[in-house]
């Protein structure tokens, strides 16, 4: 039985560095590939997009919660900031790495850095406003239309 026992305590004292070489080499390669990353969305102007998009959230806030103090809603603008826009890059270093390797993340970077993914990063935010408006609009005369043949047909709808 001692014997089994050294055994076994030799073979984890053993393993032990080769395990802690390994998380420290996985380290090393996660923040390689967040650094990877975030120069990705630095460039891409993702990084704008999101604290672009903070005002209207804060917008929205206020308009739903009108009875909370501004100095308040500062606090929960100046705590989201910290805590969600400084923090994006441990949200979605693991969530990218799922999905890119390193080199794709350079890669997608690398466009970003010519002629035609700068001009893809400056007009994707104000495109995608007008494609969801678009949408949004599209489904709205799509949803009146299905509901006046419905109507036609008999159905009467209770909360319109």
């Amino acid at each position: 039985m001692r014997t089994l026992f050294a055994l076994f305590f030799l073979l984890s004292i053993s393993v032990s560095p080769a395990m802690a070489q390994t998380d420290k080499g996985q380290d090393k390669v996660v923040e390689e590939y967040r650094a990877s990353l975030e120069q990705l969305l630095e460039v891409s102007g993702a990084k704008t997009t999101m604290s672009a998009q903070l005002p209207h959230l804060m917008k929205m806030l206020r308009d739903v919660c009108p009875d909370v103090p501004e100095e308040v809603m500062n606090k929960i603008e100046n705590k989201f900031r910290d805590l969600f826009l400084n923090n994006i890059m441990s949200l979605y270093t693991p969530i990218y790495m799922r999905y890119m390797t390193i080199d794709e993340v350079k890669e997608f970077t690398a466009f970003y850095n010519t002629p035609l993914g700068r001009k893809v990063a400056m007009v994707m935010p104000t495109l995608s406003v007008e494609l969801a408006q678009a949408g949004r609009s599209a489904g709205e005369d799509i949803a009146k239309e299905v509901l006046e043949e419905l109507v036609k047909e008999g159905y009467k709808p209770t909360n319109m």
